[in-house]
């Protein structure tokens, strides 16, 4: 049940349907229903109108694919990018690496500040690792490298935060 308004006088004993409505009024609070659709917005929780409202699901342009499987988020000036690429492969007997581009959403960032690789489940017994390189506010790319047995592959984990 959603909230129920009422008004009330001075002095005045409620009655039961007065204190049943304000009960169901109090529970539809704690369970959410009583707050209307919108009523929360983010200069009332002081973010910054930066604050996007919602996870906006992105497609990477870039050469480490990624087809709807990366997501980014304003929360109120710091911004969130994550996801997982698609499946990058070295070639070769260790150690060889590859290179993979992620691009970010246009215009998304003004400063990186921390960019996080995990390399998903490798292909065979190959180890593989992964770092960094030409790091923008427009781009990255992936280098993975496989640092033991031979044409290593993985999808890799990405978690940026910048603003």
């Amino acid at each position: 049940m959603g909230y129920s308004a009422d008004s009330f006088t001075a002095g005045e004993q409620p009655t039961t349907a007065k204190w049943n409505k304000l009960w169901s009024n109090d529970s539809s609070f704690n369970d959410g229903t009583g707050i209307g659709a919108g009523a929360i917005v983010a200069a009332k929780l002081g973010l910054s109108s930066g604050f996007t409202g919602g996870v906006t699901t992105y497609t990477n342009p870039g050469s480490a694919g990624g087809t709807s499987s990366f997501f980014y988020i304003n929360a109120g000036g710091i911004k969130l990018f994550w996801g997982v690429t698609g499946t990058i492969a070295t070639s070769g007997a260790a150690p060889q690496t590859a290179t993979a581009g992620v691009t970010f959403p246009g215009s998304f960032f003004n400063s990186i500040q921390s960019i996080n690789l995990t390399p998903g489940t490798a292909t065979g017994s190959n180890y593989l690792l992964c770092t960094t390189a030409s790091v923008s506010t427009a781009s990255f790319n992936i280098l993975l490298g496989c640092i033991n047995g031979s044409n290593g592959a993985a999808p890799v984990y990405v978690y940026v935060v910048g603003t």
